[in-house]
Formats: C-alpha cells, sequence, structure tokens
C-alpha cells in the first residue's frame, strides 16, 4: 500500500502524475484527502464528494482504475488514525510535511517518506517538520539542489507531465468559442496585502482596458484557505467582473498551466511565479509581468497594443513529444531503492 498526503489543493500539481504511473503499474494505492488546518485551510471552500469525484475523473479519463481515496475532516484524527494502523502504507508521497495551523497532523510514522519540496522553502519546512522519517526530497526546481542536504533529486517537471495525459471534462467544456481572445490573469497579493485601494483601482483600469480591447478574461483566484481569503483576494470588489473565474482549481492539467497555454495573451501583476511553468514551456512575447505603478496601465496600454493582431495559439506551438516524465524517473529511482 502507497499513501498520497494532499493538505491542499495545489499538492495534485506535482502528485498526479507519479500517482497515475504508480496506478498504471497495478500499484495498490490510497489518496488521502485531509481538512486538518485551523487557519489556511485550503479544503474548506470544497466538499468531500467533488475533491472525491475529480480524483476518480482524472482516473477514468486515463483509462485507469482509481485508487482508495478517503477524506478526513478536521475533528478525524482518530478516524485517521485507525486506518493508518489498518492500512499501514510502506511509503508516504507527500509536500505538506511542516504547517503553522494544524488542528492535527496526519500520522505517517510507520511508513518512509517521499517529500515533493515546495523549492527552498522546504529546507524551512524540513527543519521544523514534526516527520523525521523522510527518505527522499523531489525537488521542484533544477537550482534546488545546491540549497538541499541529505537524499535530495530533481527528476523533472511534475506540473508539466500533466501536459502528457487525457484532460477531464472541466477543462473541454469552457464557455468560450475558439476564435474568442483569451487573456489569462493570475491574482497576486503581495501588493494588494499592502496598498488594496491602489492596487484595485490600479486594476480596475487594466481590466477596463483589456476588456475594450475585445479579450474574454480568464481570472484565476488565489487560493490561501479559509479564512485568509477574504483578505487577500480582490476579486469579489473588482468593478468589473471577468468572463470567466478560476475559484477551486479542480481542473486537470492544473489550470495554472492549462490556462496560460490555451489564451492568447497572459498578464501578471505584481510578484508572482504563477505563470513560470507556462513561460519556461514557450518563451513567447505575448505574455507581460507588470509591476503596480504609476506605468502600469500605460504598459499595459503598449503591450495590447504590441499584440492587437496576434490570434496566436499557445496550446498549438508545443512539442509535447519533447516534454519531461519526471515519475517514471522517480518510481525507477524508488525501484532500485527497494521502496515498492
Amino acid at each position: 500500500m502507497y499513501a498520497f498526503y494532499i493538505q491542499g489543493i495545489n499538492d495534485f500539481q506535482d502528485m498526479l502524475a507519479p500517482l497515475l504511473r504508480m496506478l498504471y503499474q497495478g500499484k495498490k494505492c490510497w489518496v488521502c484527502i485531509f481538512d486538518c488546518h485551523q487557519k489556511k485551510r485550503q479544503f474548506y471552500y470544497y466538499t468531500e464528494q467533488e475533491l472525491v469525484a475529480y480524483v476518480r475523473e482524472v482516473c477514468a479519463a486515463n483509462k485507469v482504475a482509481p485508487p482508495e481515496i478517503s477524506f478526513f475532516g478536521i475533528n478525524d484524527e482518530k478516524k485517521f488514525s485507525i486506518a493508518y494502523e489498518d492500512k499501514k502504507p510502506g511509503l508516504v508521497f507527500a509536500q505538506c510535511i511542516f504547517h503553522k495551523y494544524p488542528a492535527w497532523v496526519p500520522q505517517a510514522d510507520k511508513s518512509n517518506i517521499i517529500h515533493f519540496a515546495w523549492g527552498t522553502d522546504g529546507i524551512e519546512n524540513l527543519r521544523r517538520s514534526p516527520y523525521k522519517n523522510i527518505v527522499l526530497n523531489v525537488l521542484r526546481y533544477p537550482g534546488d539542489k545546491k540549497h538541499f542536504i541529505g537524499n535530495s533529486h530533481y527528476f523533472g517537471n511534475f506540473r508539466h507531465e500533466q501536459l502528457l495525459y487525457n484532460p477531464i471534462s472541466a477543462n473541454l467544456d469552457l464557455p468560450f468559442d475558439d476564435e474568442d481572445l483569451m487573456c489569462y490573469i493570475p491574482e497576486t497579493w503581495e501588493d494588494y496585502n499592502r496598498d488594496p485601494s491602489r492596487v484595485l483601482s490600479i486594476t480596475n483600469a487594466a481590466i477596463k482596458e483589456i476588456k475594450s480591447r475585445g479579450y474574454k478574461i480568464v481570472w484565476k483566484k488565489r487560493e490561501k484557505g479559509y479564512p485568509t481569503d477574504n483578505k487577500t483576494s480582490m476579486l469579489k470588489k473588482l468593478d468589473v467582473q471577468p468572463d470567466f473565474a478560476i475559484e477551486k482549481d479542480l481542473y486537470f492539467p492544473t489550470s495554472l498551466l492549462y490556462f496560460p497555454l490555451k489564451s492568447n495573451i497572459n498578464i501578471c501583476f505584481g510578484k508572482s511565479c504563477a505563470l513560470d511553468d507556462a513561460l519556461s514551456l514557450l518563451a513567447l512575447d505575448n505574455d507581460l509581468a507588470v509591476e503596480y505603478s504609476n506605468d502600469t496601465i500605460d504598459i499595459v496600454c503598449e503591450f495590447l497594443n504590441k499584440n492587437k493582431d496576434s490570434l496566436y495559439n499557445k496550446e498549438s506551438s508545443m512539442e509535447l513529444s519533447l516534454l519531461e516524465t519526471p515519475s517514471v524517473l522517480l518510481l525507477k529511482y524508488l525501484e532500485e531503492n527497494n521502496w515498492i
């Protein structure tokens, strides 16, 4: 038995591809979805039914039998402990190895742990983690190796690998026509948290300008979980609402990769790495990262003028055969070490 611990919607980004590869090999897997935090509860806004259905649909779309799936809420520590002791997974795949506000910490003392590190943040998480049986750090970026000690390896980009699988219905049934011009905007928070009135004013003006050029706006809401969403998201306060808002990332491939690749242009306001995965595939001139300043609107207008004749579909330019399959390399490594 091999367990996948999912404590936030972002955990699916790195772990769904390895899960599918394990299932293709006939491995017995157990997906554990936890809403076990007092604050920053990403799954507070999700239901057990939609999360279970999401994992099942990803498996069905890719023609593999689903794993066993369990949901454990904020009051289910004892329920999980009983299940864990019964199943005794030999290996646990986990991204969240430390959380600032746990109501309870999922047990994993009888298992080896494969840790999917959050970039260099993973170093501090390792130091503060209650888990002392981590046998491998799976690194998120190639340059992370120099920051980690112990058994740490970069196998490739697991978010990119999702593009090699069949998408689910949510990705295919979008409210847009093929000829629509699409602009993707991932929500950021740092500037908004510091000066919400100014940032909201600039964002409103930019959105009005973008829509006046004929673009449909897809807005990816930032998901930090209850109760921080009301303080860090400007979505509901925008004067002009986007044409389509992604409030839950129940997409496969993940919306953070799928929508930028489907859009004609992408614009990121403020500081964020939300577009990094998509831009590393494309390196095109149809993307703009702009800081909030007195010149923001002028920069946006200049960018829109430059792209006014662009009907470019980014997705069509990608050569999927060139994408890595890091989960294959990961599983091979686990087999070589007799962990699976």
